[in-house]
């Protein structure tokens, strides 16, 4: 795909199952370009050069996406943005395979005509050799970062007991949820059960942490898990892959503990710690417990 010009052309359908930010993030990504957005429901103009409303009697995603190929077919679009929703997915896959377009799922964000996206808690860019093409915008890392691919300029020197203090204040009170990942260890998990305990949280963790068995799938969260609700997130050896963020709300304040100060949760934290999960929920516990 060549580079955005002013006279691009990009297709944005905002409310394909749960209304979204394709329309806002089209145009941080391509502000030279012009974008049309089409709505199901009630339309939205910000961000968009043309506005239009869609009356359709089968709303079907399938169906959707066939009516949209007959429909564009004959226009000039240079992209066509969908949300990463089960419905946006099957439109989209419909529309670029009746159309004969290249296509990307669950784009995070774009840079130098790379479209980026998690792959196995990894940020794989991948570059689409069509003229034209369909993707599907998760666009989870967009929240908090205009696409500038550095994840480490949050990356904030936090000491235990400054967190300790913060902890305190919300202990017993229900409002903390502890969250692991890759990066938490089997032998690690008596500690942090300990720590659970002795700040009342709760713990949830990532698709890695089910699969290890360190968590049970009522307790997976993620695209295809369950989302949390609470105030203060503290994420364990968690990278910070769009498809476990989706179940985190955006209002939540994320303490993340991560060797890597590259890894996308440093960029979506409020707080980061470099440091390895087990030694951070050691000192901690020790803190708690009145040995440290």
């Amino acid at each position: 795909m060549s580079s955005v010009k002013n006279d691009w052309k990009i297709a944005c359908f905002p409310d394909i199952g749960a209304r979204t930010d394709v329309v806002n993030w089209a145009r941080r990504h391509f502000p030279k370009a012009h974008i049309v957005s089409f709505w199901l429901r009630n339309p939205v103009d910000a961000d968009s050069d043309e506005v239009y409303k869609l009356e359709v009697s089968n709303t079907s995603p399938f169906e959707f996406g066939k009516l949209l190929a007959e429909f564009t077919k004959a226009e000039n679009y240079d992209l066509f943005v969908f949300p990463a929703t089960y419905e946006g997915k099957v439109a989209a896959g419909v529309l670029a395979a009746a159309l004969g377009l290249g296509a990307v799922s669950d784009v995070e964000f774009v840079k130098e005509e790379l479209y980026y996206k998690s792959v196995a808690d990894n940020l794989v860019g991948m570059k689409i050799l069509s003229s034209r093409a369909v993707i599907t915008v998760s666009g989870w890392l967009e929240l908090v970062k205009e696409a500038s691919g550095d994840f480490s300029t949050k990356v904030l020197e936090v000491k235990e007991d400054v967190l300790n203090r913060e902890f305190q204040k919300i202990k017993g009170k229900g409002r903390l949820i502890i969250g692991i990942g890759g990066g938490v260890s089997k032998s690690a998990m008596p500690l942090v059960l300990r720590l659970a305990e002795l700040l009342g949280a709760d713990i949830v963790g990532t698709r890695v942490a089910f699969d290890r068995g360190l968590i049970d799938k009522s307790r997976y969260v993620g695209q295809t898990g369950i989302s949390i609700n609470g105030d203060i997130y503290l994420a364990l050896g968690i990278s910070g892959a769009a498809q476990h963020m989706i179940g985190v709300p955006k209002r939540m304040k994320i303490i993340a503990v991560n060797v890597d100060e590259k890894a996308p949760i440093a960029a979506l934290s409020d707080y980061f710690v470099k440091e390895r999960a087990e030694d951070f929920v050691r000192a901690m516990v020790d803190m708690l417990e009145g040995k440290a």
